[in-house]
């Protein structure tokens, strides 16, 4: 959440809940200052005892709203006006995070399954919650049964007996049976799901604190993104760079660890076109909530034409903004981390930039690539994505601008 500190001076004053305050900003002032103001919008709550108020963001384009919180001075009443500390931060709103990030990363279900693995494990889950349900409803009818026939009513204490063994072996053997068959359903899915590989990786996926590295056979290489074409079965081998993470996109198969210094592997397959969002289920650090990946099933004939300009080199631009931005790539540190074909090949520890105009998202889903929000990240990444292990490098609005100018470029 990002937070913008107001001093003890600071004063934050709500509209009574009127029909035209409905439409009123709400704001927050400072002696001596303008104050912090809010988008105008409609307050969803009343102000009460340590309660807050929202101001939801609409309109396309415009900023995130942030949201006034504070507590009331004891002995109020009412909505009055709300002096003291206090803290300001953004509201989520439709599509949109508490930090305004507009980018595809809510996974998918595994109860929604997009491949013939996956629908092979969502099988298997329905068949165990079935059974579940049929223990469930078994012993609920029995102890119905032995409350409502059994129960006390005042007559001498039933006969006393030794057992059943009938009765013992039956209740022994059932529970084993039914684990028994629900051992061959998980067997028999863990072999349909994920059969031992016939061949070679056709892509390897490279995990690092905190995105996908990917490399494909052919020579082509891309992050966050795979692209897949649709009805082929593709081996994937999954490997680590830093810790142990777990490669999951759950409407297209089961997750698989990525651990250091061991290769594994994986099918990967998609019915249909469409993007299908998977993520790292392993704590990894600080932000392994934003370590997403991309799988973008396409036709193999889009398939081909995008691995076709995937290994080609980066476009160059005569534009003078993106000529400077690709002068001060090479100048600067950034080539000790990221590689562009025909400009600074050969590192790994940041993303592959080649064809960066092309990615659906910065920061391995934190923030949708476009423009603006690159240049808001090239300006401070630790306040888009805390911890990732790009620096602030102190680029001035000039050189962001050229930078932003040149990496557009790269398609």
């Amino acid at each position: 959440m990002q937070v913008f500190p107001i001093d003890a001076q600071s004063k934050l004053t709500f509209a009574p809940l009127t029909h035209k305050s409905m439409s009123e900003p709400l704001h927050a002032s400072t002696p001596g200052s303008t104050g912090v103001h809010a988008a105008p919008g409609r307050v969803q709550r009343h102000v009460d005892h340590g309660d807050d108020v929202r101001v939801p963001h609409h309109g396309p384009g415009s900023p995130p709203p942030p949201t006034f919180v504070g507590k009331k001075p004891a002995g109020t009443s009412g909505r009055p006006d709300i002096a003291g500390p206090a803290r300001v931060h953004f509201l989520p709103t439709e599509g949109q995070d508490r930090r305004g990030r507009v980018a595809p990363v809510v996974l998918g279900t595994l109860l929604d399954p997009r491949s013939p693995g996956a629908r092979v494990i969502a099988d298997l889950f329905g068949d165990t919650l079935i059974v579940c349900f049929l223990i469930f409803g078994l012993v609920v009818a029995l102890v119905t049964t032995a409350i409502l026939r059994f129960r006390d009513k005042g007559g001498p204490p039933p006969a006393q007996n030794e057992g059943n063994k009938r009765l013992e072996i039956a209740w022994t053997l059932a529970p084993v049976l039914v684990l028994l068959g629900i051992f061959y359903l998980t067997v028999r899915a863990v072999s349909a799901s994920d059969p031992v590989p016939d061949r070679a990786p056709d892509l390897t996926v490279i995990a690092h604190q905190w995105w996908w590295e990917v490399h494909y056979k052919s020579g082509a290489v891309t992050a966050n993104e795979i692209h897949i074409p649709t009805g082929t079965a593709l081996v994937v081998g999954v490997e680590s760079a830093d810790v142990i993470h777990d490669f999951w996109v759950p409407e297209l198969g089961r997750k698989i660890d990525a651990i250091p210094g061991r290769s594994a592997s994986i099918w990967l397959q998609a019915d249909a076109p469409g993007t299908y969002i998977g993520a790292c289920a392993e704590y990894c650090g600080v932000q392994h909530a934003w370590m997403r990946i991309q799988v973008v099933a396409e036709s193999p004939e889009e398939f081909a034409a995008w691995e076709k300009r995937t290994l080609a080199a980066a476009a160059t631009s005569s534009a003078p903004d993106a000529q400077r931005g690709a002068h001060l790539f090479a100048q600067m540190t950034c080539v000790k981390c990221h590689a562009i074909a025909g400009n600074g090949e050969g590192a790994n520890s940041g993303p592959d930039l080649t064809h960066f105009a092309d990615r659906k998202t910065l920061g391995a889903g934190v923030r949708k690539n476009s423009p603006e929000e690159l240049a808001r990240w090239l300006k401070s990444p630790q306040e888009i994505k805390p911890g990732c292990h790009m620096p602030d490098v102190q680029l001035t609005d000039p050189q962001i601008a050229d930078f932003v100018a040149y990496f557009e470029t790269l398609r």
